[in-house]
């Protein structure tokens, strides 16, 4: 079976945005969105994100844990994805 690993990075995040580790496992092992590409993947679970990459043997880094605070775009971060989507 797979096993997990957190980065030192994630778990200075987990730790500075109180996320446990079994909300990381559960996003890790039943995401309900996942996305990426070349670079590693994004699973998300409600209001949490983590950022994994898949090693070899199946076994899944943890690089850093996301907490979305809000459910409403401010202008300015309307903007700043417009402009991104224009590139």
């Amino acid at each position: 079976m797979a096993e997990l690993h957190l980065s030192l990075h994630a778990a200075e995040k987990m730790r500075s945005r109180g996320v446990s580790l079994s909300e990381v496992e559960q996003c890790v092992w039943k995401p309900d969105v996942t996305y990426g590409n070349e670079h590693g993947e994004v699973r998300q679970c409600g209001s949490i994100a983590v950022g994994v990459r898949v090693i070899e043997g199946g076994d899944v880094v943890v690089r850093t844990v996301l907490l979305r605070h809000t459910e409403q775009w401010t202008d300015e971060q309307a903007r700043n994805r417009s402009r991104e989507a224009s590139r």
